[in-house]
């Protein structure tokens, strides 16, 4: 597990995020996360996960690599990457990767039903990290992304809405920054005060103003009901939503 140690995504963890992922209210430092997340969370796979999940990481990558290519995003060098596990009532029991390792829930692997198709959306997120250049080019040329570069006015907005203090970075968004929708839809995601659980909610952007709709929310990865995510997400959705065991 000595890559944990070296994951610099534990320094970008928001106090609300630590809350909710870690299910606890201690003010840890960094080392006491890595130190949890290795000791408590993270376990390998038993022989009876491995043996119901191999199968199924080759259907992921047989049915990946040709939608891959049919979208435009040819990639030919192979991908290595690992599974761990993490334990059920931490990270909000979502699967999400950090490099090259898929950490997939204890709770996905008992329950989920399509879980050829969770494997390929998060390898697709390995290959996002590794080609970012690649894949936002693609955003922009393809699906109407573009760059969140915020005015004066709009970071003042976005001071006085308190968003910082409840903002959650997505692991799988893979340092790519945010981008924006048509120049003027800024999906994110938050944790509301005396919430635990990560809601998406989408900024409207105007010139001077930002403004935030509180009625229109939803789950995090809640792919089947959101309109509107930062693109890494809605990419791996889009080309993994007709995966079937």
């Amino acid at each position: 597990m000595n890559w944990v140690i070296n994951t610099p995504s534990y320094y970008d963890f928001m106090p609300q995020e630590i809350n909710g992922r870690l299910n606890t209210k201690e003010n840890l430092s960094v080392r006491d996360i890595q130190k949890k997340f290795i000791e408590e969370i993270y376990e390998p796979l038993t022989k009876e996960e491995i043996e119901k999940v191999t199968p199924l990481t080759h259907i992921a990558e047989s049915e990946l690599y040709p939608i891959l290519h049919k979208v435009g995003i040819n990639i030919t060098e192979p991908m290595n990457w690992i599974i761990i596990k993490a334990k059920n009532g931490y990270n909000w029991n979502t699967c999400y990767t950090q490099g090259s390792v898929i950490v997939i829930s204890e709770n996905r692997i008992d329950l989920d039903d399509n879980l050829a198709r969770t494997l390929a959306h998060e390898m697709i997120h390995i290959y996002q990290r590794r080609y970012p250049k690649l894949f936002r080019e693609f955003y922009k040329k393809k699906m109407n992304f573009t760059d969140f570069r915020p005015t004066e006015k709009q970071s003042q907005k976005i001071d006085e809405l308190g968003i910082d203090e409840i903002y959650v970075e997505n692991p799988d968004n893979c340092r790519l920054g945010l981008m924006v929708y048509k120049e003027k839809y800024l999906p994110i995601t938050i944790i509301l005060p005396n919430e635990r659980q990560p809601v998406n909610i989408v900024l409207e952007l105007t010139d001077d103003d930002v403004i935030w709709d509180k009625e229109k929310k939803h789950k995090m990865n809640a792919y089947d009901k959101i309109r509107l995510d930062q693109p890494n997400e809605m990419f791996a959705y889009m080309v993994t939503k007709n995966i079937k065991l």
